[in-house]
């Protein structure tokens, strides 16, 4: 079976390249200032004790039957014991490689934010990030395009793992043998192994990472899928653990590899009867994660029919029909890191092509990592997207793939697009696009309007870290096991409701799914698009869109983020000023409040000058997620001052009074 244990965990570093790779105090600071550090440390030692009891009864169990505890498959692919599942099987992680040039860079369109040739101001290649990663050993720090100068060995492993520093090769390698480059090239990494994973992942989530890679999963052979498929798209206790972690640290994202059992594992066969389809377990089936898909790799994509398929990677969707795996990357014939012994020694500068599933997942991750680096430099005072900012950019940004519009079953939302994703975070800071963190509470209704010239489809998407679900028990049970329903809609100008995607089985086959726009009430992640059948565009005009939610929201407010896209400035923001723009109080003591049309207002730099020209303030970040924000002067004496709001498309300046 082709799953594995990869955790490429990244954090954003304000001090640059220093040689623990260490990200700053101010960054940690800023990442999990809203965390709960009381439920973080409760939940990893729970997961710490359920850990150790679990290894220690597996080994005596493995022991007594006589079996392996950890090494390498008759394919090569390594093994370990991890505990005991669900259904009392003895729990083995697995790597998700298969051993076999369009590059990982063009298919995931990286080249660009490399280059800076798409105007994001300068060339963004992992400067100060550090990537993590837990797999199956250490990574091989002394090859030449890794380097031991940027590693960093975070436990006790000490044996080389050749996954592992594959793996590591498509984060960060940095380009000095030709044929490898990571999505990351100037990034640090820290090195673990893979065991005791959900006590570390929350552990490192509460000290600030942000992102991790995990390209792994059950044996399924081990876990008894061949005889007995109904573990397939469940909601089980390792989804769950997933989602538990996610949600008291809710800018931390885990990335899956989807598997690659599709058509067997050397000759055992899965779920044959569902053509592929139904085939997510474990921690891919959870809500709050990203799984990828592998395909081949593209050199420059037009249209869905340059996306082929692999003929490995796993196909969902969960049992309640939620959109899985999530995006899709190449997965085929990877070029990276070889750390295979030849003769009994290691070369620093061996290559080797791998494909699978775990080769696609550290691209998506590398990505992820790449967007976050850009926001940080967009705003510097924020430290880091939510997760689920990260997610909606993904799904909104991604290229179509597959046959008919809109996610499927195989590809997910498409193939990941790092450019488009930049240039969308780039626009937020004018008035072409929306990306905002909000909060909706019980029985609420947010809404906003934007305008479109004709020119662009409309895309509006949200996302938003759920509350980890129930177990479920049973076979093939379509129970939702979403816990906060949020509800995206674009209203157009006649007054017609634009619904979002979501995912149904055409009967009587369970291997032939479609996406249709529908009341999603399964995935905390929703798109809503609008195009004219004719034109491909959103007709010129005023639209709506609207965030509403069913039932009672469990644990009080929800915490969501809005995207959307293909509106345009010129029309958005109109003449000198902002739309409804409120300055109050005025006079003012200490703290002036600000508020406007989020629309309008998007990624307005405010300024303060004295009345002799003299600039006394400057902030360009209050407006990147909220139409209404406050500035502390109680530094300014008393006087008149010129207040002045800028975005390109509209400058305007109103006086106030300090008192």
């Amino acid at each position: 079976m082709k799953n594995k244990i990869t955790k490429l965990f990244i954090v954003l570093m304000l001090s640059g390249f220093a040689a623990n790779a260490q990200q700053s105090t101010e960054d940690t600071r800023l990442i999990t200032k809203d965390y709960d550090m009381e439920k973080i440390k409760a939940l990893e030692e729970r997961f710490n004790r359920e850990y150790l009891e679990g290894y220690e009864k597996a080994v005596a169990i493995a022991k007594e039957r006589g079996l392996e505890i950890e090494g390498k498959d008759e394919s090569g692919r390594s093994f370990s014991l991890q505990g005991i599942d669900d259904e009392g099987n003895l729990k083995y992680y697995i790597t998700s490689n298969n051993s076999s040039t369009k590059s990982s860079i063009q298919t995931a369109r990286v080249q660009y934010l490399h280059d800076g040739t798409a105007d994001f101001g300068s060339d963004i290649q992992g400067q100060g990030l550090t990537l993590g990663i837990w797999d199956n050993g250490a990574v091989y720090a002394g090859h030449q395009s890794i380097g031991v100068a940027r590693v960093t060995t975070k436990d006790t492993s000490t044996s080389i793992g050749d996954h592992a520093s594959h793996v590591a090769g498509t984060m960060m390698a940095n380009n000095s043998i030709p044929r490898i480059k990571g999505m990351a090239p100037q990034a640090f990494l820290w090195s673990n192994d893979w065991h005791n994973d959900n006590a570390e992942m929350t552990s490192q989530a509460g000290q600030g990472l942000l992102v991790s890679n995990h390209s792994y999963g059950a044996d399924y052979v081990q876990a008894g899928l061949h005889t007995d498929p109904a573990g397939f798209g469940r909601y089980g206790s390792d989804a769950r653990n997933i989602d538990e972690i996610t949600y008291v640290a809710d800018k931390y994202l885990p990335v899956f590899a989807a598997g690659n059992a599709r058509n067997g594992d050397n000759g055992v066969f899965f779920n044959r009867a569902r053509g592929g389809a139904d085939l997510m377990h474990g921690d891919a089936v959870s809500k709050n994660a990203v799984v990828v898909a592998a395909i081949e790799g593209i050199t420059d994509y037009q249209q869905p029919s340059d996306v082929v398929m692999s003929s490995f990677s796993q196909w969902g969707p969960t049992d309640d029909f939620r959109i899985k795996p999530d995006i899709s990357a190449k997965g085929v014939a990877v070029v990276s890191v070889d750390a295979k012994p030849k003769n009994g020694q290691l070369d620093p500068t061996a290559v080797v092509s791998n494909q699978g599933t775990s080769m696609a997942a550290p691209s998506v991750t590398g990505v992820f990592g790449l967007w976050q680096q850009y926001f940080k430099k967009l705003y510097p005072t924020k430290g880091a997207m939510r997760a689920a900012t990260v997610k909606a950019l993904m799904a909104i940004s991604a290229d179509e793939a597959g046959t008919a519009d809109g996610p499927d079953h195989r590809f997910g939302w498409g193939v990941i697009n790092a450019r488009r994703g930049a240039e969308i975070l780039r626009d937020s800071k004018k008035p072409d696009a929306i990306v905002s963190e909000l909060e909706l509470t019980n029985g609420a209704t947010y809404e906003i309007e934007v305008d479109t010239d004709g020119n662009l489809p409309l895309k509006a998407a949200i996302a938003w870290t759920d509350p980890a679900g129930s177990v479920i028990s049973g076979a093939d049970d379509t129970t939702p096991v979403l816990i906060n329903d949020l509800d995206l809609r674009i209203i157009r100008p006649t007054g017609q409701e634009i619904m979002p995607w979501t995912l149904r089985a055409v009967t009587p086959s369970w291997a032939n799914y479609s996406a249709w726009k529908s009341d999603n009430i399964v995935d905390p992640l929703e798109v809503v698009e609008y195009k004219g059948p004719a034109t491909g565009v959103a007709p010129a005009g005023k639209y709506t869109i609207r965030v509403t939610h069913k039932g009672t929201l469990v644990n009080g407010p929800q915490r969501f983020s809005l995207i959307v896209y293909g509106i345009k400035k010129d029309l958005s923001v109109k003449g000198q000023q902002f739309d409804n723009l409120v300055v109050y109080p005025n006079p003012v003591n200490d703290i002036v409040n600000l508020k406007a049309d989020l629309a309008s207002i998007a990624g307005a730099n405010v300024q303060i000058f004295d009345m002799s020209g003299k600039q006394v303030y400057e902030n360009n970040d209050l407006f990147y997620n909220t139409n209404e924000t406050s500035i502390n002067i109680s530094f300014l004496n008393s006087g008149m001052y010129l207040l002045k709001l800028s975005n390109e498309g509209t400058n305007q300046t109103i006086k106030i009074v300090k008192k």
